[in-house]
């Protein structure tokens, strides 16, 4: 299960979701302050990253090889390893080691973990692991959450969740549900629509038009990480 370590937006504000055309309506500021939220979780979820470099701690199972994925991508730094190992087989205790990484793969979170030997060495030296406890940095690229499609992706899906809480207030006819509509019919009109896909921000046409914000942005951030 991954976990979100933030109570509160760290992008999106009123200024910038007026800016991105983000209607406010008579919501209370709570209200605006949960859409901002869930907007920002929901881009996360979806990248698979954080928004702004976030330090996450995670314990991970020793499943035969030294190689383990983090909970979350865009890793760019390690703060800590330590290897747990058995302590003895007569009781259930677990003794700490010092270990120590390479991030085989940033964007996925892919790492090359090992045990600190006795001499110093990185190596796999020490008692069998049965478990990895890593602190590591996750977090776009500096600058890639501030992109304007970045912004109006989730200025969109924050008035979503706004339109949702009360459809009306925004001024914005908004299907209840923000479903995802393929096929309609109104008398004697009828049309069916593209088939969309289903992502961390729905399934409707106003959530794969987040996504395509984001994938916009997160290229030319794997290209600029490339040159």
């Amino acid at each position: 299960m991954e976990i979100y370590p933030y109570n509160y937006p760290i992008i999106l504000n009123d200024t910038v979701f007026i800016e991105y055309g983000g209607k406010t309506g008579t919501f209370s500021p709570t209200q605006r302050t949960s859409a901002y939220m869930i907007a920002e979780r929901q881009a996360t979820s979806y990248i698979g990253a954080f928004l702004l470099p976030t330090t996450m701690t995670g314990t991970h199972p020793y499943l035969g090889n030294n190689k383990i994925s983090t909970e979350y991508g865009y890793v760019h730094e390690i703060l800590s390893v330590v290897v747990l190992s058995k302590k003895n087989t007569a009781a259930c205790e677990l003794q700490e080691n010092d270990g120590c990484a390479f991030i085989y793969e940033d964007t996925f979170g892919y790492l090359d973990v090992k045990q600190i030997t006795n001499n110093g060495v990185c190596g796999c030296g020490g008692n069998y692991p049965y478990q990895f406890r890593i602190s590591y940095n996750s977090g776009l690229p500096t600058g890639v959450a501030s992109q304007p499609s970045v912004l109006l992706a989730l200025t969109t899906a924050a008035q979503t969740v706004l339109n949702e809480i009360d459809p009306g207030n925004s001024g914005i006819n908004e299907s209840v549900g923000d479903i995802g509509v393929q096929e309609y019919t109104s008398m004697d009109y009828s049309e069916k629509r593209k088939r969309v896909a289903t992502t961390a921000f729905g399934n409707s046409a106003k959530a794969n038009y987040c996504r395509m914000l984001i994938d916009t942005a997160l290229k030319k951030a794997r290209k600029a990480l490339v040159l």
